[in-house]
């Protein structure tokens, strides 16, 4: 079961945002973690898979 965290630490300050970066990376060693964040800077450190979203077009037939 992954863990996912949409907007978790959004009023952390610094510090707490760095211990739970910590945790974060021992624990995704062993278990996906999914991160919504609108802290786009502040969670680049972390790694991961980045993903963006798009306005939908249909296809061409």
């Amino acid at each position: 079961t992954p863990v996912i965290l949409d907007d978790a630490l959004v009023y952390s300050d610094d510090d707490r945002i760095e211990k739970m970066f910590d945790a974060l990376h021992r624990q995704a060693k062993d278990q996906q973690i999914i991160v919504f964040s609108c802290r786009q800077r502040a969670f680049q450190r972390l790694g991961g898979h980045s993903l963006q979203m798009s306005d939908w077009r249909p296809r061409s037939a």
